[in-house]
């Protein structure tokens, strides 16, 4: 589960991969549709998860928080790598 950042205009993006290299590469070239308008992206959290349903689960709670403050406060006090 990861936290991109836009450079452009510091929106966040919540997603979840298996690759997260390949990943915010396919955000910084344009390949993905939500995201190819607001690049450059850079990493701001990472959260490792041991199944694809628990990195969805993490991501359906952050994206709750509708915040970017609330966000960080979440991601901070739960152990995410922080980038």
């Amino acid at each position: 589960m990861y936290i991109i950042k836009s450079e452009k205009n510091e929106q966040l993006y919540i997603g979840q991969t298996q690759n997260i290299d390949q990943r915010l590469e396919s955000h910084n070239t344009g390949r993905s549709i939500y995201t190819k308008n607001l690049g450059p992206w850079a990493l701001l959290a990472l959260k490792v998860c041991d199944t694809r349903s628990g990195a969805i689960k993490w991501e359906k709670k952050i994206k709750n928080l509708r915040s970017g403050t609330l966000i960080l406060n979440f991601i901070q006090k739960n152990n995410f790598i922080l980038y």
